[in-house]
């Protein structure tokens, strides 16, 4: 695989679009070769013209003519779509072997995507830039009208020519296709691949004035600074796999609980060696009958405290009940008085 094919879309609305959008195309904006920018000048002589007139006003002046001859005396609205501009791009580090060839069939297809030859004003290629990407401009005439919402169509119309452009182009130059829009986690994982791709390079982005929106971008969506720097798509981490109803049934489980005791009755005789000590040492203690038994163990006479509480709470246990050793917890309950 020689990369990812990418081909973008967009509309011209407005009376001079096609005016600004043929002077980017042929570099003849000031503001865009002089400012140091996207735009390496030193490599504008690598740029081509496969088709439409050779100047920027020429090229504005062909789709008037062709749309007011089409027209007709009917009025066209300021706010008509005048063009379609169609951006075919390659990955930075592509290796295709005629790269030319590549865009020349682009164009032609765009041409019978897009009502004929004879709808395409301008074809250009640019090679001053960081991707290497060609430009189609082409008038939206249907039906003797400019229709550039009905040439486009909507969302599904959109996403068939993308099927279509990968099936009668890019597969036939090795390119794959552009990958669907990510989940969160991989969205994340796509947007730090792209910038430590950028800081790996040094990348003149990272000090511009403009990083933080340029950020943003990328982590909102980062999948054409993917294809532009011809990273792969980072895969997903692979799910754990849920246990089936049949596999949660049979499962052998992790045992049979172990009651541990709460109180460490090691602990409480050793806290001192008198009764007063020991008796000090066991009020934090939560259950009476542990209390009860430690304290005649080590005094051996019942609780006062202890029996004194059980009466005022209406409660008792059982007389014959034999006192139980330090530290084994006793399974009788204690039952109201009757």
């Amino acid at each position: 695989m020689k990369g990812t094919a990418f081909m973008s879309v967009d509309k011209l609305s407005g009376n001079g679009r096609v005016l600004q959008a043929a002077r980017h195309n042929r570099r003849t904006l000031a503001p865009e070769v002089d400012v140091a920018g996207s735009i390496n000048p030193a490599c504008s002589h690598l740029n081509e013209t496969l088709h439409g007139p050779p100047s920027p006003e020429a090229v504005a002046a062909l789709a008037k003519a062709l749309a007011h001859d089409a027209v007709g005396n009917r009025t066209i609205r300021k706010d008509a779509v005048w063009a379609i501009e169609v951006v075919f791009s390659l990955p930075v580090n592509h290796n295709l072997p005629n790269e030319r060839a590549y865009f020349e069939r682009c164009w032609r297809w765009a041409a019978n995507e897009f009502g004929g030859i004879a709808n395409i004003l301008s074809v250009d290629i640019h090679r001053d830039e960081a991707a290497p990407h060609c430009h189609v401009l082409v008038l939206p005439l249907l039906d003797g009208r400019l229709q550039g919402a009905r040439m486009l169509g909507y969302k599904s119309a959109f996403a068939e020519r993308q099927a279509r452009f990968q099936e009668q182009v890019a597969q036939a130059f090795g390119l794959g296709k552009a990958p669907g829009a990510l989940s969160a986690p991989r969205r994340k994982m796509a947007a730090r691949t792209v910038r430590q791709c950028l800081e790996a390079r040094q990348d003149p982005a990272l000090g511009s004035a403009t990083w933080l929106a340029i950020r943003q971008a990328i982590e909102a969506n980062p999948l054409p600074f993917l294809q532009l720097l011809n990273l792969p798509v980072p895969e997903p981490q692979p799910r754990r796999r849920q246990k089936t109803m049949a596999e949660i049934f049979t499962s052998p489980g992790k045992g049979p609980k172990v009651e541990r005791n709460s109180i460490d009755f090691a602990q409480v005789r050793g806290a001192g060696s008198g009764a007063d000590n020991a008796c000090e040492a066991m009020q934090s203690l939560s259950c009476v009958d542990f209390v009860a038994e430690a304290h005649m163990e080590h005094c051996g006479e019942p609780l006062p405290c202890a029996t004194a509480g059980l009466a005022q709470c209406g409660l008792t246990g059982p007389a014959d009940r034999p006192l139980h050793p330090a530290g084994q917890r006793s399974r009788e309950t204690i039952r109201p008085l009757t």
